[in-house]
């Protein structure tokens, strides 16, 4: 937490210098990403740190666990890993599904209902981003930030890690 917190503070080229060196640490101890969640913190990692981004797939969550909670975050996630990646075409596919299999879900528990509400704001602001709408997706960021900061939601640190990568700022050496 150490260091994803220096990365979001990182604002000047000194800080920003310190958080990489933060995040280079932790990175070199992450264990090979095997879920949405863990592909998405590792790239975020290595926008941050400038190392290659994490290749291959993740492996999504099937059968009774995928429920829509864990179902909207993976596709959001899967979004921004796209959209990190640089491939634009397909971080609107998968915010496109989102969308599409979003639209009719219902009766979630409270803890899956507040989860998904804070994976649309995510998703918004991945969807600016995308856009190259940098504004809204601060906006977007700030607000799940607050969301997830008063909730607790599941899928905080890993939003936190995108905002983090999203608008790190590598400073000259």
């Amino acid at each position: 937490m150490n260091a994803l917190n220096a990365a979001i503070k990182a604002s000047t080229p000194a800080l920003a210098r310190e958080a990489r060196s933060m995040v280079r640490a932790v990175e070199t101890q992450w264990p090979e990403p095997q879920t949405v969640s863990e592909f998405v913190i590792r790239a975020a990692m290595a926008k941050i740190t400038g190392s290659p981004l994490p290749a291959g797939e993740p492996e999504r969550t099937t059968g009774d666990a995928a429920d829509w909670a864990t179902r909207s975050f993976e596709l959001v996630g899967l979004a921004w890993l796209a959209w990190a990646r640089g491939d634009v075409d397909r971080a609107r596919f998968w915010i496109g599904r989102y969308a599409t299999e979003g639209e009719d879900k219902t009766n979630l528990s409270e803890g899956g209902a507040i989860q998904v509400f804070a994976v649309a704001i995510w998703a918004l602001a991945i969807e600016a981003l995308i856009d190259n709408r940098p504004e809204d997706a601060h906006r977007f960021y700030r607000r799940v930030f607050e969301v997830g900061s008063s909730f607790g939601t599941e899928s905080h640190p890993t939003v936190l890690w995108t905002r983090a990568a999203s608008f790190f700022v590598t400073p000259g050496d």
